[in-house]
């Protein structure tokens, strides 16, 4: 009767395939050994190029010396591999600033562009309450004058102007004098004041403040950009593009509101 077994193996039969499998792999791995070897033999490069594959030997090499022993090239390559590691952050760093300083560089030329572009005051209007929002990529821009009765009635300017009582840009800047108040402002707020913001005054969780200051023509304005973003306008960011782009907005509006 056929039970469909195989016939048991001699004892002696197994041993020799276990050799025989060992063998293989001894081999094996010996050929991978020098196939390794001549690979860096031929192109050092492989190893000293890869930072972990030289972290791996000199740990190796720590473990050879005895429990007295102090491996000062050890420590003298940590202490090198910890100042070229915060050369490549503060090199990284740079390049991101760099970026970003040309980002907004650009960003500045295309807005003054697309101010000084429009020659009737409706075209101008439109521009400061939708491209320049766009180009700056803010909710929207804001000009707060204190009345002069110097400032002509415009219809369309009410999209970006804000009349206020004289006292009023100090009071909204947080300060006493107005007067020698040249440097803009960088902050965040919870939310816009709807006087000066309107429709977007909840949005609006951060703000640049250019104070417009004109002692001859007796002219107290504030330019304000305001952003949904609070890490749009933070203080210690740098001013001049921003104290630039005022000063050309400022020359522009009195061509159309005064």
């Amino acid at each position: 009767m056929l039970t469909g077994r195989r016939p048991a193996r001699a004892s002696g039969e197994g041993g020799a395939d276990a050799k025989r499998n060992h063998w293989r792999m001894s081999n094996s791995g010996q050929v991978a050994k020098e196939h390794i070897r001549a690979e860096i033999v031929a192109d050092p490069t492989i190893v000293l190029d890869d930072v972990e594959v030289i972290k791996a030997l000199a740990t190796a090499a720590n473990f050879a010396f005895a429990d007295n022993v102090v491996d000062m090239r050890g420590m003298a390559m940590q202490v090198l591999e910890n100042r070229l590691r915060r050369i490549e952050d503060s090199k990284r760093r740079v390049v991101a600033a760099s970026y970003e300083n040309l980002a907004g560089t650009l960003q500045t030329q295309r807005a003054v562009l697309a101010m000084v572009e429009p020659d009737r005051a409706e075209r101008f209007f439109d521009v400061i309450s939708q491209r320049i929002p766009e180009i700056l990529k803010i909710a929207c821009v804001r000009l707060l004058a204190e009345e002069n009765g110097k400032l002509r009635r415009v219809p369309g300017a009410e999209c970006f102007l804000v009349e206020c009582p004289p006292g009023s840009i100090a009071n909204y800047l947080e300060i006493q004098d107005i007067a020698n108040c040249r440097d803009a402002i960088l902050r965040g707020i919870e939310s816009g004041d709807t006087a000066v913001y309107g429709d977007f005054g909840p949005v609006i969780r951060s703000e640049a403040l250019v104070p417009l200051i004109d002692a001859d023509r007796k002219q107290t304005w504030l330019l304000i950009l305001g952003s949904p973003d609070p890490k749009h306008y933070q203080p210690g960011m740098g001013t001049d593009l921003l104290e630039f782009f005022g000063a050309v907005f400022q020359r522009v509006c009195r061509r159309w509101l005064t």
